[in-house]
């Protein structure tokens, strides 16, 4: 398991390098994005733990790959995929946890921890990327 967590990685830094981008310098600015984007959600929006639980959702989401999971099913097993999965949706929704439980909204948190269960247990598509792009476009919109 840890070899495909290390393999996942490994992925990562290369589309990074591959966009001209030093891995390092890839993953702070990520990092950077993603802090400036929750204090400008907590700031500027009503709502902001549903507006952070459905980015949340949307991530997951995209990260849904039938394929990469029958894929690593045959390789590992039922029970190992499952595990990959919760450790992967885990790091996944960590920053997410962190932000809602920082800004005091501890029945979301609740549900930030909850919602990478379901993905990693089940297998299923909410929606396609376009129309979850264009659901949040226009809950965005509606808020100015």
């Amino acid at each position: 398991m840890i070899e495909y967590l290390k393999i996942e990685l490994f992925s990562i830094s290369r589309k990074f390098r591959e966009m001209g981008i030093n891995p390092i310098f890839g993953f702070l600015f990520s990092t950077l994005v993603f802090i400036f984007a929750s204090y400008s959600n907590f700031t500027h929006f009503y709502f902001p733990q549903y507006i952070y639980l459905a980015s949340l959702i949307f991530t997951l989401q995209s990260r849904v790959n039938f394929e990469k999971s029958s894929f690593l099913e045959m390789i590992y097993g039922t029970s190992k995929n499952i595990k990959i999965r919760l450790v992967e949706n885990g790091l996944i929704c960590l920053p997410f946890f962190i932000g809602v439980v920082y800004h005091g909204y501890y029945l979301e948190s609740f549900f930030v921890l909850i919602i990478p269960f379901i993905y990693a247990f089940f297998r299923f598509e909410l929606f396609s990327i376009k129309k979850a792009q264009h659901l949040i476009l226009n809950i965005l919109l509606s808020f100015r």
